[in-house]
């Protein structure tokens, strides 16, 4: 006869309830008890009469298997452009919307573009940097995401050092530039923000 409880345990009959809408069917968290014969006395969940669940009693590991990004096959994807520009280093992500339903956007500083990828699995799904050449994704501090309503296109908010811009994420040709009779043509956005462009 085992030590262990006659039922699965409470968490477990909550996670079967909701097994296919959480990222996670249950998160297994364990304290350990060596005066009392250790393994035993660390298992707070339960499959089953004497089916411990093995808890992860290292905060680090928990920590990186919640926010990681790494579970369940979700791995950040590329564009397939490294012939153009070096791989993606994504220092900024934001998202809205359902957890798991549409994209999360994220901001390729190197190559100064932001990449959208599909948030259940990560999966590339189109880049955008701003029209004309613009720099203003140079200063980019902090950003967060507006999505469109019905069929319209997000809009991306950022903070630079002085000021709060915004572009909407849709795609625009890439316009050569034109001689100007003027002697400093100017290729910044104004404070609102450009569009947006999609890259190859």
């Amino acid at each position: 006869m085992g030590r262990g409880p006659g039922g699965p345990s409470l968490d477990q009959i909550v996670a079967r309830k909701f097994n296919s809408d959480t990222r996670f069917r249950s998160l297994q968290v364990g304290v350990s008890q060596e005066s009392f014969g250790g393994s035993m006395q660390k298992n707070m969940s339960w499959a089953g009469p004497d089916r411990a669940l093995p808890p992860e009693e290292i905060p680090h590991r928990l920590f990186d298997r919640v926010f990681g990004g790494k579970d369940d096959g979700w791995d950040p994807g590329a564009p397939a452009d490294t012939l153009l520009r070096p791989p993606p280093t994504y220092t900024l992500v934001a998202g809205a919307g359902e957890r798991r339903v549409g994209n999360v956007y994220a901001f390729d500083r190197p190559n100064a573009r932001i990449i959208a990828l599909d948030k259940k699995d990560g999966t590339y799904r189109a880049q955008y940097r701003l029209a004309g050449g613009a720099h203003d994704w140079s200063d980019l501090r902090a950003m967060y995401i507006i999505p469109g309503i019905e069929e319209a296109p997000p809009t991306l908010v950022w903070l630079s050092l002085n000021a709060v811009h915004s572009a909407v994420l849709e795609a625009v040709p890439d316009v050569a530039p034109k001689a100007s009779p003027s002697a400093a043509p100017s290729d910044a956005a104004g404070a609102s923000g450009a569009p947006a462009s999609t890259a190859p």
